[in-house]
């Protein structure tokens, strides 16, 4: 069994989560976990395919704990542009292990110390965020929809099939598709 992922998490993490007072309550080639009273840590490691490496942050014990976060979704809430750039973040050797380690300690370091002492108003604004995407990807998604139809309907001539599709997300519509809508109504009603 390599311990390189546990021994690069280990040398390029442990300094800082000690500072928080968590220490490492497992460690093995796809997982390695520090806890303390109140957070836990885990960074994940997909040994066996794909390479891939996560970070998950969480509460203990708190009354109003919120389930965890993914690093990346602690960046995005921070605002940090790149926060995208590690959702899928993979390594296959030694060298590029301990990079990617390092990296990881940098992000955490700079952005999530507020998570890693526990500060419950920062996990409440990662929730709150995390529902604000979830709303945003919803609404996206049947957006979406909607235009496809609402495309097709236009392209044949069919109004009122414009005005279905856009009339349940008409809030949601750009000023064009909005002048669209309204055409398609006066043209409907016409028709």
């Amino acid at each position: 069994m390599s311990t390189y992922f546990s021994d690069a998490v280990t040398r390029s993490l442990k300094p800082l989560f000690e500072k928080y007072g968590l220490s490492c309550v497992r460690s093995d080639e796809q997982i390695v976990r520090f806890e303390n009273s109140s957070v836990w840590v885990a960074v994940h490691y997909d040994s066996g395919r794909s390479g891939e490496l996560g970070v998950e942050i969480g509460q203990i014990g708190a009354e109003d704990a919120v389930p965890p976060f993914s690093l990346e979704e602690v960046l995005r809430c921070v605002g940090v542009l790149e926060a995208r750039s590690i959702e899928k973040l993979a390594t296959g050797d030694e060298r590029q292990m301990s990079d990617t380690m390092d990296l990881l300690a940098g992000l955490l370091r700079t952005h999530a110390e507020p998570f890693l002492s526990g500060d419950g108003a920062m996990y409440a604004k990662v929730q709150s965020h995390r529902w604000k995407e979830g709303s945003e990807y919803a609404i996206a998604t049947v957006l979406k929809r909607a235009r496809e139809k609402a495309h097709e309907a236009w392209t044949s001539g069919d109004y009122w099939g414009v005005v279905r599709a856009f009339g349940e997300v008409e809030a949601h519509l750009s000023p064009a598709e909005s002048k669209r809508l309204e055409y398609c109504r006066k043209r409907a009603v016409r028709g």
